[in-house]
């Protein structure tokens, strides 16, 4: 899965920021993704067990009417004929719960067809599969609100057993959940096997485009802006969570470059004209536990009013604020995770390609042709020895180039012996920058 990391959020980073507007109506009610998919009207086909049609991708829409433990299976009664929806032979408790609640609801489901199940005598399809970058495999319901799919499958719900303080807002956390920051947004991974993690930002309003414009013109605004570039718009609902007003957007977009289709789901919200911004993406559309896990964090959120410095909740006491710079003991040289201070006779070396090879902060700004300037943050962006393929060690240089951009980047030391990487990149009639540092190997 790592491998895929740096396709998947690099690129992504940059995609976002070139794509073309091509967004569908909100509030979509509308199948997505089928074209990977073939509909199963004929009933007959498929119910007669050929094996030639196994493992093809299939999808049928009904009422999921039961659920059979024993084969562990939704039955959905299609217009053609009753199907086995196969669940899984795993999965954590959070996900059979989803599953009980997807019985008595008009459903889709987009899997495998798995010839015919021995037990039901009907044709069954499998949604639950591990490959979650190669096509939109889930069961949903007909209006798009509920979905299921392999992350749900995959991750355990974390215990909200902590307390976090981000700008001036305090909300729940997870001493589960991995968590980076950078200076400007803080990350949360349930895994580093499933490609779901959520982002959040903080930001006061202080600049003159705000002045003249209501807390519910800049979240139209900020609503626009994250759409804009968008595939699918699924929803953007005003919603109260926690005691905040906000808005709810959901959305997906494709782009031929990136390892799969990406969702973004949020809640945004102003308090005190400070924005908020709360956010999961995964591949293809948003699932439930993901959709579920914002509200829940918010639910007692507390706002301070007060400073707008990111902070922790220390279970000794008061909140302390995030420490930022590299710790120094005794004699020891600073240094951060994944990075060891050079010595002084090397410290004008650049890094070698074993050095370079790593996790990175990495943040990217375009210029359109247009003049509009957009950027984008990623979190544990991996360049391996693919990506660094043109890497140069006697000057720190590497070009990267894909279909659709061109990136020169030098690596080189900063003054603490951190590994750091700036450079530039074209697409078109598009330019920007890029910044990055190592976090880990």
């Amino acid at each position: 899965m790592k491998k895929r990391i740096f396709a998947s959020i690099l690129i992504l980073l940059i995609t976002v920021s070139l794509l073309p507007v091509t967004a569908f109506a909100a509030d979509n009610t509308e199948a997505m993704y089928t074209e990977d998919f073939e509909r199963a009207t004929d009933y007959a086909k498929y119910a007669a067990n050929n094996d030639s049609l196994k493992e093809s991708l299939i999808w049928i829409e009904g009422k999921a009417i039961d659920f059979d433990n024993v084969s562990k299976s939704i039955i959905v009664k299609t217009a053609e004929g009753n199907w086995a929806a196969y669940c899984g032979a795993g999965g954590t408790s959070n996900y059979w719960s989803l599953v009980q609640e997807a019985v008595g609801k008009d459903v889709r489901v987009f899997g495998k067809y798995n010839g015919v199940n021995p037990d039901l005598r009907l044709p069954e399809i499998d949604f639950i599969q591990s490959d979650i970058y190669a096509h939109a495999f889930r069961l949903e319901t007909s209006d798009n609100d509920f979905r299921i799919s392999y992350p749900d499958y995959a991750l355990e719900v974390p215990a909200l057993d902590n307390e976090n303080t981000y700008g001036d807002l305090t909300f729940k956390d997870s001493t589960k959940l991995i968590k980076n920051e950078d200076a400007d947004t803080l990350f949360y991974y349930f895994t580093p096997d499933i490609p779901a993690f959520m982002l959040i930002h903080a930001e006061k309003l202080t600049g003159s485009d705000y002045d003249n414009m209501s807390d519910e013109e800049i979240l139209d605004y900020f609503e626009e802006y994250y759409n804009r570039n968008s595939k699918y718009v699924v929803r953007k609902d005003r919603a109260n969570i926690g005691g905040t007003q906000g808005i709810v957007c959901e959305s997906s977009f494709m782009d031929a470059s990136m390892p799969s289709s990406m969702c973004l789901y949020c809640y945004m919200t102003i308090i005190d004209r400070n924005y908020y911004y709360f956010g999961f993406t995964q591949p293809y559309l948003a699932s439930e536990t993901v959709k579920r896990f914002i509200p829940a964090m918010l639910a007692d959120a507390k706002y301070q009013g007060s400073s707008a410095t990111p902070t922790s909740q220390n279970d000794d006491g008061p909140m302390t604020e995030v420490e930022t710079e590299p710790t120094t003991t005794g004699n020891t040289e600073p240094t951060t995770s994944g990075n060891t201070a050079p010595k002084a006779e090397d410290a004008k070396k650049v890094p070698s390609l074993q050095e370079v090879i790593g996790h990175y902060t990495m943040t990217i700004e375009i210029i359109s042709s247009t003049g509009e300037t957009r950027k984008e943050t990623g979190e544990n962006v991996l360049w391996t020895e693919k990506e660094l393929q043109g890497y140069d060690e006697s000057t720190g240089v590497c070009t990267l180039v894909e279909d659709n951009f061109v990136a020169v980047i030098t690596f080189e030391y900063d003054k603490d012996g951190n590994i750091v990487c700036h450079g530039s990149l074209t697409s078109g009639e598009n330019f920007g920058s890029v910044i990055g540092k190592k976090t880990s190997d």
